[in-house]
């Protein structure tokens, strides 16, 4: 069976190429791709063969006018052995796709139309089960950017997702558009937004209008010496929920983010000793699209994402979204897990219970739900990786609201705001920047009693030249939030006092003294922080940089009459010992000291944690490169040994032959989880168009003592024309 499906389908294809070699030669695009895999994790195994089959013309039909015609076609015959159940399992998927594409200097029209059609089906002994996904997309853009007109540009689409079995069918119908005009300082833009979605499995359907506009200024004066901004901006949108069964049910409504930074960071607490990195790509709406942050077996755990609302706001679902490396779902979450972490000014974060995770293979995202907080800053972390190639495409973040009853539920939220601030420099040697911001975000039901929020910001700060190498800074934030949501008054307010002298020697040595002071306040609590550090860089020669970061941190709970101290210290140590070896150390202590509390209820435990590795790297050449790292993390009670190694190796110039192998151990001392890795993947370059590789992957993750292995092995066969 398997034989003959699979000249059925390179039938098709080779007789597709045939037919359209004639017409365009040069246009015509394609790859082959065969994987025998084999896939076992505790009692599971399965094994078969997988094909991939891609079939495309990218021709110019006129000076302007573009065609690009693509076909994808998958066929996955394997049996599967679960507890010593034999069963026979097939999956086949059908991807075409149609993009028209006319360009001229100012304006730009595209519409594509994708469908994805997907059957799935097991046997085992008389029974079968039959599962069918089908995919539809369509989405028309123009963008047109006349010289000194306003700007302009539309989008509409449509998605509709339907999985048999599972009672998927979900519905997504969305138009946009914006007009800006920009003219010396000044910029202005307006912005309308009509969506629907529609989703019988989980009872509900709902549509939204959104209508806004912004204005903003800036300018400077006094051959910049002096610069001046201002911005405003207001918005509604209406939602009109409608239930599509009895049940009520929870219809999740968008939050939008206004930014997310990415990392890697085996202490998220804070980011100081590694600063988290914007990434536009994961909150830019192309769901499609990798955003260069990759999840799959070769990533590096800990991965972090960190989401600024703009504004204090209700969320209780955070959903990640991730693709394979050619755009395609992914169809398994594996073993990541995303913990939730809330901040008051995205610098010191706070872990919070109660996440759960959960994958929708469906749909391709994870879904990270949690009891619904009021918040600007959210931060997720997930320790582990997933087991097939996966990069993530988006971020979102949404408010559930529960509908019931027979008319349709709606809601209309007005938000507006604006700000200013200045920047001033009177003289060479001394800057005052002041910038203030108020938000107001209004939300009304006939359901609901209303709800209210309402932020203000301002930071203050001066800066000093002290002398030719020394700067001195003071900067002053005040960050005040009240929140009424379903009839609850929520009140905070974050005051804090940085202060910094930065030193410069020269340019091999440097040196930042900072001193910090906060005050966190709520309702129910009060929290007071205190920070000193001193940074610096060292570079002995140039090959021997040191890095430094010292200090410690205090901590007062006014309600609980708790107080830690926390002092830290991280450093690093890159030298160069010759020109093919390299070492780098790095190293970290933190220790948590509690104290407070007389006659009250018992003190927690003091708590260490220290993780130190010694990364040694050497490259004689562009065809060997092979690294060794050893290390240790310890937390109070337990101690753990890390370690990696990797090898990189062409035996002959040019690459055509090279294995690729690495085995990394890793630990989170402090939830007791732990990773093990090893990887093995020799390639061979038959030539320019022709690959053939095996991979062997083996992965171990443990939770509290809870482990579970799972191994894989892929032999491919690839070819690109």
């Amino acid at each position: 069976m398997v034989r003959r499906r699979l000249g059925g389908i390179v039938g098709w294809v080779l007789a597709g190429m045939l037919a359209a070699a004639p017409l365009a030669a040069g246009e015509l695009y394609g790859s082959m791709l065969l994987t025998w895999q084999l896939f076992d994790m505790e009692g599971s195994r399965t094994d078969g063969l997988h094909q991939r089959y891609e079939l495309g013309l990218d021709r110019a039909l006129t000076d302007a006018l573009d065609l690009d015609l693509r076909l994808r076609v998958e066929q996955d015959d394997s049996g599967a052995t679960i507890l010593g159940n034999h069963r026979e399992a097939s999956f086949r998927r059908l991807d075409p796709q149609v993009r028209l594409t006319w360009a001229r200097p100012t304006l730009l029209l595209t519409g594509e139309s994708h469908w994805i059609e997907a059957k799935s089906r097991s046997e085992q002994g008389a029974g079968a089960f039959t599962l069918r996904q089908r995919d539809d997309r369509l989405r028309f853009t123009l963008d047109w950017t006349p010289v000194e007109l306003p700007l302009f540009s539309f989008e509409a689409g449509r998605n509709r997702n339907r999985v048999t079995a599972f009672d998927t069918d979900v519905t997504e119908e969305w138009l946009n558009g914006q007009v800006g005009y920009e003219w010396e300082g000044l910029s202005v833009a307006a912005m309308g937004r009509l969506a629907t979605l529609s989703d019988p499995g989980n009872g509900f359907e709902s549509r939204s209008r959104n209508l806004g506009g912004q204005l903003g200024w800036a300018e400077s004066f006094a051959a910049d010496r002096l610069t001046l901004n201002a911005n405003a901006y207001a918005g509604r949108t209406r939602f009109e929920d409608r239930l599509l069964s009895a049940a009520a049910a929870g219809v999740p409504h968008p939050v939008r983010i206004f930014g997310v930074l990415v990392g890697h960071d085996a202490t998220p607490q804070d980011h100081f000793d590694e600063p988290l990195v914007g990434n536009f790509l994961l909150r830019d709406g192309n769901l499609d699209k990798p955003a260069g942050v990759s999840l799959g077996p070769e990533a590096a755990t800990n991965l972090t994402l960190a989401l600024d609302l703009g504004q204090v706001q209700p969320v209780d679902e955070l959903r990640v979204v991730a693709r394979d490396p050619l755009g395609q779902l992914v169809t398994t979450g594996g073993a990541v897990e995303w913990l939730l972490w809330t901040s008051a000014d995205g610098r010191l974060w706070t872990p919070m219970s109660g996440a759960v995770t959960r994958y929708e293979p469906g749909r391709g995202y994870w879904s990270v739900t949690f009891p619904r907080q009021q918040a600007r800053w959210l931060q997720i972390v997930t320790f582990f990786v997933n087991q097939v190639p996966t990069e993530l495409t988006e971020v979102q973040a949404f408010n559930h609201i529960q509908a019931g009853g027979t008319e349709p539920d709606i809601r209309v939220m007005d938000s507006w705001g604006g700000g200013g601030g200045f920047s001033w420099r009177p003289v060479s040697r001394l800057g005052l920047s002041w910038q203030g911001a108020i938000a107001e975000l209004k939300d009304t039901s006939e359901l609901r009693p209303e709800g209210r929020n309402r932020d203000r910001h301002h930071e203050a700060g001066f800066e000093w030249q002290t002398t030719a190498r020394s700067v001195l800074s003071v900067t002053r934030t005040d960050l005040q939030s009240r929140a009424r949501y379903r009839g609850r008054e929520i009140t905070t307010e974050h005051l804090s006092w940085r202060g910094a002298w930065r030193m410069t020697v020269n340019e091999n040595l440097s040196a930042v003294f900072e001193g910090e002071r906060s005050r966190y306040e709520t309702d129910e609590e009060t929290t007071t922080t205190e920070r000193l550090f001193v940074h610096g860089m060292g570079r002995i020669f140039p090959g021997l940089e040191i890095l430094l970061d010292a200090g410690q941190q205090r901590q007062e709970f006014g309600r609980d009459d708790l107080r830690v101290t926390s002092p830290i210290l991280v450093a690093s140590v890159r030298a160069d010992l010759t020109r093919t070896l390299r070492l780098t150390l790095l190293g970290s202590v933190r220790e948590d000291q509690y104290s407070g509390r007389p006659g009250g209820p018992p003190l927690p435990s003091d708590h260490r944690e220290d993780r130190w590795t010694a990364d040694l790297t050497w490259q004689p050449g562009p065809q060997l490169l092979a690294g060794v790292m050893l290390g240790r993390a310890s937390t109070s009670g337990s101690s753990t040994p890390l370690q990696s190694y990797r090898l990189l190796w062409s035996p002959w110039r040019g690459g055509a032959l090279r294995l690729d192998a690495r085995y990394d151990e890793d630990v989170d001392p402090a939830l007791d989880r732990r990773s093990r890795r090893l990887q093995v993947g020799p390639r061979w370059q038959l030539n320019e168009r022709a690959v053939l590789g095996c991979h062997y992957y083996l992965m171990e993750t443990s939770v509290l003592g809870f482990g579970q292995t799972q191994q894989s092995l892929r032999a491919t066969f690839s070819l690109n024309f």
